[in-house]
């Protein structure tokens, strides 16, 4: 796993390594996550999970920066497969060298689509030195 999380299901605590806070990097390579429950188990009536990050808990669909369908339950907790390779995402983070707090929603999700869990997970989301597909590389910025 490229990023395992720990969440605390009765607390609603969340602690990452090897970071403080769990950063999505913009570039087109999906990441693998990990997110491992504790404190109690998820609601046995959850059929499905999603995820998406935003900026903020203000944010309307237009400001869903990414979505993620590929999230499977495992014996411990959950199993992501992040790729933020947006437009949306890019436009964020771009030019912002120290990275932007984000917030990973993650929905637990009844057969009616109904929501029964909600995790929330703040994330740094950081540019990308030299992104993948472009012209020629980026000129690094000097740290401010």
């Amino acid at each position: 796993m490229d990023t395992r999380v720990i969440c605390n299901l009765k607390t609603g605590a969340v602690t990452a390594a090897p970071h403080e806070v769990p950063r999505l990097a913009w570039n087109n390579r999906a990441g693998k996550w990990e997110i491992i429950f504790t404190g109690r188990r998820p609601d046995p009536a959850v059929g499905s999970w999603r995820a998406s990050v935003a900026l903020d808990h203000l944010s309307d669909a237009d400001n869903t920066l990414a979505r993620f369908d590929s999230v499977s339950a495992t014996d411990r907790g959950l199993a992501l497969t992040v790729d933020v390779w947006t437009a949306a995402f890019g436009e964020a983070v771009n030019g912002k060298a120290g990275g932007v707090p984000m917030f990973l929603a993650v929905y637990g999700l009844g057969d009616g689509g109904e929501t029964l869990e909600y995790l929330e997970i703040p994330v740094l989301g950081v540019p990308a030195v030299d992104p993948p597909g472009g012209d020629k590389p980026a000129k690094p910025r000097p740290a401010v």
